[in-house]
């Protein structure tokens, strides 16, 4: 018996070259004539209540393809599959009419130990004309003894085979569970994580210094990357479309990769990343090889617009192209909106205990405009004092606090009518996070005369 069941077939060229999309398909080489030119496909035509019956029933993948994702949104409509049986067999693991052999004949075979059955994984085929089938979902690794270890894994510690945990529920909750740490509540302050530095005296003369001196703080700058597309919705979002082409990449047996009509549907997604806006310009167009139209070109795929600007692309928007901040008077990129700084006095040595004093009370968010001028009215950006009250502090007590915040791009607000300026766990589950990369304290210490001498006249 031999049964071939292909699962969750993607848009191969689509995702094949995406340029660091949060959430990537299996890799495919898109001159391979085994796969079509565009979209996705399904063999022969129509939903085959086969190919249902497998898909809803009999091998369900545990596969994240951000179509029809695992719960309430689940539809086995565009998972289609191959199969060459009416009724499925068993597979051959182990006692299959041709089964796996400790070594084929071509290998090197010491003895008759070589013919008995083994089940394994990662086989090698007979022979380039006798292959072995597996009726299971193919996967990078075919760690089926995993799966199947997981697959059957029962609740509250009981005993059940073939009925584990797996409910479209506990898969939809596994599949939006968060990459990263994201606390309960993002706008609350105290449950963001932090990070504090050492001591400016531990940093200057080693962990063991206790006795510093009195420095002036006045001011700080830093570099920190926040990525645009940090989460993606747990469903679908209502507010826009994509356009995709649904087709066919031949009719049985001669399995042929001939152009073939597609029909373009309207498509909702998760977002807000959307791998069409994100890649357009280097999408397919037609060719003489095939001469249906690109994603890029379909009605309602062009590049979405937000003032001039390019919202969901890959180039990202520029710090001009933001928004004035109310609060410094200063264009701020999104790129560094994940992080806020602040400068503190750690009196007793540890930090985070309780006693940790923020310096001149400012909590610091915007690195972009340090070193310019504020609008009229406005204090100097991340500056701490003043020359005639400079804020003072000594430098076994003086650390920085970096704290991580999750901010919804403005673009991204603007383009799905998102209302939140942070990702919500209710909604949303986080893919990637900001991060922090160095940081600048300016400060003066007192006058040191490195030499000097008495000159009279």
């Amino acid at each position: 018996m031999a049964t071939t069941t292909y699962f969750g077939a993607q848009n191969p060229l689509s995702r094949g070259i995406s340029r660091s999309p949060p959430h990537s398909g299996p890799v495919l080489d898109s001159s391979d004539s085994n796969y079509s030119m565009r979209g996705r496909w399904n063999y022969g035509s129509g939903l085959d209540p086969m190919n249902v019956e497998v898909i809803t029933n009999r091998v369900r993948t545990f596969i994240d393809t951000a179509r029809d994702p695992e719960g309430p949104d689940w539809s086995p409509r565009y998972h289609y599959n191959k199969i060459n049986q009416k009724t499925m067999k068993r597979t051959d693991l182990g006692k299959d009419s041709y089964p796996q052999k400790a070594a084929w004949d071509w290998a090197q075979r010491a003895s008759a130990e070589a013919d008995k059955t083994v089940w394994g994984i990662n086989n090698l085929n007979a022979n380039p004309s006798r292959w072995l089938y597996r009726s299971c979902s193919i996967d990078g690794t075919q760690a089926v003894v995993d799966e199947l270890k997981i697959s059957v894994t029962a609740l509250n510690g009981g005993t059940a085979l073939g009925n584990g945990v797996w409910t479209d529920d506990r898969m939809a909750t596994e599949m939006t569970t968060s990459r990263y740490y994201l606390p309960s509540d993002p706008t609350d302050k105290a449950l963001l994580p932090t990070f504090t530095s050492q001591t400016l005296l531990s940093s200057q003369r080693g962990s063991g210094s206790s006795t510093g001196e009195e420095v002036s703080v006045v001011r700080v700058s830093w570099n920190v990357f926040t990525p645009r597309f940090m989460h993606e919705n747990k469903r679908h979002q209502g507010a826009r479309t994509r356009a995709e082409a649904i087709g066919d990449r031949g009719t049985a047996p001669s399995n042929s990769n001939a152009v073939q009509a597609q029909s373009i549907r309207n498509i909702s997604y998760r977002g807000p990343f959307d791998y069409i806006q994100y890649n357009h310009e280097i999408l397919p167009g037609s060719t003489a090889l095939d001469p249906r139209p690109g994603e890029a070109s379909f009605p309602g795929n062009a590049l979405v617009k937000v003032g001039g600007v390019n919202a969901l692309h890959c180039e990202r928007p520029a710090r001009k192209d933001y928004p004035v901040d109310a609060v410094s008077g200063i264009r701020q990129a999104h790129a560094s909106r994940g992080i806020e700084v602040e400068l503190i006095r750690d009196p007793d040595g540890i930090p985070g205990n309780g006693d940790d004093i923020v310096l001149d009370g400012k909590t610091f968010t915007n690195p972009d405009g340090t070193f310019s001028n504020p609008m009229a009215g406005l204090p100097p950006v991340n500056a701490l004092g003043s020359a005639t009250q400079p804020v003072r502090v000594n430098s076994g007590q003086l650390r920085y606090r970096v704290r991580f915040k999750y901010p919804i791009d403005w673009y991204v607000q603007q383009v799905y009518g998102e209302a939140a300026t942070t990702v919500d766990p209710g909604k949303h589950y986080l893919i990637d996070t900001p991060v922090f990369d160095d940081i600048s304290v300016t400060y003066f210490t007192k006058t040191r005369f490195l030499g000097y001498r008495e000159v009279t006249e």
